[in-house]
């Protein structure tokens, strides 16, 4: 069989599945344990912030572990929307529906404005600076669409918010992104990055989570206090260790990958 749906899901890399292995047969502890067996599975699962980090131009504090991407943009979404009347939220009409159904399901409490698109899909960035006001809470957009292919011009896009609304959250969902462009928060001014490791030829199930460290982001499951009390719950070692493991070989051959791509 020959696979061509990369944008759906990825094989999962042999090296992937070998750290998993090893993460459940053989260094199971649970990370928020207090004896060494344990502790020393938090320090490992902290070098996989410190990896994402690393590629994406954050510090490793601000990356949080997860399910995938629909819970990220859910989080992303219902943690930075405020009960204040008057506010409005700013999206496309093309998004994941991990993003345009959450719209839906906000219309009746806040005004959804969508931007507007060329014939390609790319965002016009004067509709960001006509959108966007002293009301907007947040702007959520794909880095990358996940059926056009098209890859958005995040650092004018960013740029454009901020001019209108210093305040106003950016979220950026970048499950097509990650791993096969360079990202720089800090630059294109993203607040919040969405990833999913089953993108990126990790397994199914694990996903990440930035949030800028000033942004005051409600958590979206509560429970024992992992992940600095921003989302509860054990965490996945052996996926995490997986995502550490794919993500560096996505981004160490990023230049030879964009290379095979202009030949």
């Amino acid at each position: 069989m020959i696979y061509l749906d990369n944008a759906a899901t990825t094989k999962v890399r042999d090296e992937v599945i070998d750290i998993m292995v090893k993460y459940l047969k053989e260094n199971y502890g649970n990370p928020s344990s207090l004896y060494d067996f344990g502790y020393s599975v938090s320090k490992d699962i902290n070098s996989c912030r410190e990896v994402i980090a690393k590629y994406i131009n954050c510090k490793a504090e601000e990356v949080f572990f997860n399910s995938c991407a629909t819970e990220g943009n859910n989080t992303a979404i219902f943690g930075a929307i405020s009960s204040a009347k008057g506010k409005n939220i700013v999206s496309t009409e093309i998004e994941h529906s991990s993003v345009f159904n959450v719209y839906k399901f906000l219309k009746e409490k806040k005004e959804i404005r969508f931007l507007k698109l060329d014939e390609l899909g790319y965002i016009d960035i004067e509709s960001v600076k006509n959108l966007v006001d002293e009301n907007t809470e947040i702007v959520s957009i794909a880095y990358v669409h996940n059926e056009l292919g098209i890859i958005q011009d995040v650092e004018s896009i960013g740029k454009a918010i901020k001019e209108k609304n210093k305040k106003c959250i950016f979220h950026v969902d970048s499950a097509q992104a990650f791993g096969k462009v360079n990202i720089d928060v800090k630059k294109s001014k993203i607040d919040i990055l969405t990833l999913s490791g089953h993108k990126i030829h990790a397994q199914k199930g694990i996903g990440a989570i930035y949030v800028n460290k000033n942004i005051n982001l409600r958590p979206f499951v509560l429970g024992g206090g992992q992940e600095k009390d921003f989302r509860s719950g054990t965490e996945n070692v052996a996926g995490i260790m997986g995502l550490k493991v794919a993500t560096e070989f996505m981004y160490e051959n990023l230049d030879n990958r964009k290379n095979i791509w202009k030949t």
